[in-house]
């Protein structure tokens, strides 16, 4: 995080969770945000969710060192497992302003999954 993203405007509202890389490791903070408009950044993502019922993609500047087969936990306590991930360096708004792109952000494919043991 730098100056630039502590002077843009937060337009969305952003959820908090943890990631973790097994079930019982230990939890990493993230903040993270739903997409919920399809774009062709993360087509593939979106296509290796399709056979799931319960899914989401989520995107977040947080780097915590994403696997797939890792785990994140929400605030309201479900419990999701990565099915994919994409890093995207397109996206910065501070690109335009600096032409060149100083932060990233990653395109999280989620699958729900159950939570017999509580993992928060």
């Amino acid at each position: 995080m730098d100056i630039l993203d502590l002077l843009k405007p937060q337009d969305d509202y952003f959820y908090e969770g943890y990631y973790r890389k097994f079930k019982d490791s230990n939890p990493k903070f993230l903040k993270f945000k739903e997409v919920d408009s399809p774009s062709e950044r993360f087509a593939s993502i979106i296509s290796n969710l399709m056979n799931y019922e319960r899914t989401m993609i989520i995107q977040t500047p947080w780097d915590c060192g994403y696997e797939v087969n890792g785990y994140i936990t929400t605030k309201d306590g479900r419990l999701w497992q990565i099915r994919d991930f994409q890093k995207d360096c397109k996206n910065s708004r501070s690109a335009i302003l600096l032409n060149h792109s100083t932060k990233c952000e990653f395109i999280i494919g989620l699958i729900e999954i159950d939570n017999p043991m509580g993992i928060k």
